[in-house]
């Protein structure tokens, strides 16, 4: 499977599940969730046939992403894109540390698209 994160092909244990370690549902859900203090962007964030909000998250709700979650870690910016259209959130920045090892400006870029298509997975070999 290629890792969530690297965006390298790995192989798994026999038995293991891809999603045992990442969910994009669960992931999209907690971020939804857990949104706080959403607000309108500034206007030059926003991008044609879309609206932009901006607000904060708890490291927490990247658990999905790493076990290691440091629950004491100040909260995260967030500026989420939503399709005009289909009004279906289509990007998520988040800014900040999730874990200890982390720095305080890593930019974690969420990116959805083809909502409610068929997909096949091929390995890369």
């Amino acid at each position: 499977m290629t890792h969530p994160i690297t965006g390298r092909w790995q192989l798994l244990e026999p038995g293991t599940s891809p999603f045992g370690t990442f969910n994009p549902v669960s992931l999209v859900s907690s971020i939804l969730e857990q949104f706080e203090n959403p607000h309108i962007a500034p206007a030059q964030a926003s991008k044609v046939g879309s609206y932009v909000i901006d607000g904060h998250l708890p490291a927490i709700a990247l658990k999905s992403l790493t076990s290691d979650v440091d629950e004491t870690a100040p909260r995260l910016n967030v500026r989420m894109t939503i399709d005009g259209s289909s009004l279906y959130p289509v990007e998520a920045l988040i800014t900040g540390r999730v874990t200890t090892a982390e720095s305080g400006d890593l930019v974690r870029t969420v990116r959805l698209f083809e909502f409610n298509a068929d997909i096949s997975i091929e390995p890369p070999i």
